[in-house]
């Protein structure tokens, strides 16, 4: 957090410290300095962070992020999560702690959930005030499924 932060940014911090760089980056991005970022984190929305990202569409990986040697799954799995070669097991021994996610600060809601959806599976939690733009349509068309029904049409 030495030097200011502009444009599109990734952003995986120390999970220690969520609490001073989520802050920051929702701030860059409302204030116009950041267009667009992806921060990873856990899935932790019952924490202070946590709600700052509630706003923003979140993927969430098909299983649990390894980011410690040791909680890989076995190759045999690994053939499940193409393009994703660090997801673990869950529950199981030696399984990361907690959930992954994937906020999304930025106006290209549709390209994120059909990119990360449509790439590396899991799901998307898109905002209700997200949803008048087509994106929960978009998400079922990345996953190749009809999972939501327009209540307007009776389908």
């Amino acid at each position: 957090m030495a030097r200011p932060w502009a444009g599109r940014v990734w952003l995986n911090p120390p999970f220690a410290e969520n609490g001073r760089f989520i802050p920051q980056i929702v701030a860059d991005y409302r204030a116009g300095r950041v267009s667009q970022a992806c921060v990873m984190t856990f899935a932790s929305l019952d924490t202070g962070w946590g709600q700052l990202l509630a706003e923003f569409p979140r993927w969430y990986a098909p299983g649990r992020v390894a980011y410690v040697a040791g909680w890989e799954i076995p190759a045999a799995r690994q053939a499940a999560f193409p393009g994703m070669e660090v997801v673990a097991d869950v529950p199981g021994e030696g399984a990361p702690p907690k959930a992954s996610m994937v906020t999304y600060l930025g106006a290209a809601v549709e390209r994120f959930v059909t990119e990360f959806t449509g790439r590396l599976g899991g799901w998307v939690d898109v905002p209700w005030d997200w949803h008048e733009r087509n994106v929960v349509a978009m998400t079922a068309a990345a996953l190749g499924m009809n999972l939501y029904r327009r209540k307007e049409t009776g389908a």
